[in-house]
């Protein structure tokens, strides 16, 4: 990802004539990695503009740990909070599911996004000569007003591992396109049973928007799943699209802080201890 921002002028988009947006889906496990990687690219000087509910936004503020607190978040991103009064009361819970309900929630408040989403992208349009939207995978439908905008792209943004990604894709297609390899598991779990019927149908609806976007940004890295990088370049639906893996973007802890760090707790000694090739993730 650092090279891609390296070189960003010389594809010729220059830090005063770009924005970026980042749209994730209000679920912390997907808030906190668009966060991170939106901190990335406004370490380069890049504006970026966060978009989400009034509390998830106030949540990514909350736990950002890590960061670099001399380029604090909340000082280089741009919040952007819909001018909500309230929004829908969860539901009764589904006693006969497991599924939690805060994500039900999600799921039928998300458009109410899509039109703060739209008139800002064409408020920033008017300012800046391109325009970067990422948005989570399961967020397309916000941004799909963008095909109206002619300085605009979007990229969409996968939180989970491309091999999670590859086989979710690869389950669903009746007519597989290639043979897998001997080395690349035969029997994998499918992910049925995992999301309420509602929920299924939410992310089948997103995934159908995927099209709106010029490319894929994986949270993952080439030295980890390298090969799973290249079975999902060769899906069909990627034919055309630019697949970008993008991790780790975790933030590291500086050297200096790990020196002062006199008080860590037993299991992070332990895992300082432990060879670097047994804990990369």
């Amino acid at each position: 990802m650092a090279e891609l921002l390296a070189n960003s002028d010389d594809n010729g988009y220059k830090h005063n004539q770009v924005a970026v947006v980042a749209i994730p889906l209000p679920a912390q496990g997907h808030i906190n990695p668009l966060f991170n990687l939106s901190h990335l690219i406004a370490s380069y000087e890049i504006p970026v503009h966060f978009v989400g509910f009034v509390s998830h936004n106030r949540q990514a503020k909350l736990r950002a740990h890590g960061l670099d607190q001399t380029n604090s978040p909340v000082n280089i991103i741009s919040f952007h909070d819909p001018p909500f009064t309230s929004l829908p009361s969860p539901r009764e819970p589904n006693k006969t599911s497991k599924f939690p309900i805060h994500l039900q929630c999600i799921s039928e408040v998300c458009h109410l996004l899509r039109h703060p989403t739209s008139q800002l992208l064409r408020a920033l349009s008017a300012k800046y000569r391109r325009i970067i939207v990422i948005h989570d995978s399961l967020m397309a439908s916000v941004i799909q007003d963008i095909k109206s905008i002619q300085n605009a792209e979007s990229y969409t943004f996968h939180t989970s591992s491309a091999f999670t990604i590859f086989f979710t894709i690869w389950e669903s297609i009746i007519n597989k396109p290639f043979n897998l390899t001997s080395d690349i598991p035969k029997h994998v779990p499918t992910g049925n049973g995992c999301y309420s019927p509602e929920f299924n149908k939410f992310i089948a609806n997103q995934y159908k928007l995927l099209n709106l976007s010029s490319g894929r940004l994986y949270n993952t890295c080439r030295p980890l799943e390298d090969k799973y990088m290249d079975l999902n370049t060769k899906l069909p639906a990627n034919e055309k699209l630019k697949l970008f893996a993008v991790g780790p973007i975790n933030p590291m802890m500086k050297a200096s802080y790990k020196a002062r760090s006199k008080n860590k707790h037993e299991c992070l000694e332990q895992i300082c201890k432990t060879h670097f090739s047994l804990n990369k993730f």
